[in-house]
Formats: C-alpha cells, structure tokens, sequence
C-alpha cells in the first residue's frame, strides 16, 4: 500500500537545524510515526538551507551562456498579449 502524506508544520530552516530530527517530530505530531521500509522524500532546497549552502540572488553574476539562452527563451515566450490575458484587465464590468 502506498500512502503519501505532508510534514506539516516545519518551521523555517536556517543553517544547522537538525532537520532529521525536525521531521521526525513533526511526523509524531501528526499522530503518525516511520516504519521499517519506509521513504521520506525531502527537498534539495530545505537541505540546503540547513547545511548553510544559500547565497543572496544579489551574489549570482549568471554565466554568458546562460544570459544568451534567457533571451532566446524570452523570445519565444508567449506574452499576456498574444494568449489574451492582459494584466491590468478586470474581465468582470
């Protein structure tokens, strides 16, 4: 049987939170525990943030190829215009 559920009420990670042992609570006090087999999935991004391995966007300088595939990707975007969906435009009178 698979059962697929949300940790819910984890708190916001910063750098050496023990984030095993965060779920593993919050697991419990949702009335549910791990069993023998069982897989947690777990984002990058929460791990990250606890092992201290975030940086402000503001220190990302983005590589040449990555500026030049941003424009061709903007390029070839669809635009409020032309999927008719103008920001701004309340559809109700």
């Amino acid at each position: 049987m698979l059962s697929i559920f949300p940790v819910k009420g984890i708190p916001y990670i910063k750098k050496g939170d023990e984030l095993g042992k965060m779920i593993v609570e919050k697991v419990e006090d949702q009335g549910d525990e791990f069993q023998r087999g069982d897989i947690a999935i777990i984002s990058q991004k929460v791990v990250s943030k606890a092992e201290g391995r975030v940086l402000p966007l503001s220190k990302i300088k983005p590589s040449d190829f990555a500026e030049t595939i941003a424009k061709i990707m903007a390029s070839s975007a669809p635009t409020p215009e032309s999927t008719g969906q103008m920001s701004g435009q309340n559809e109700t009178p």
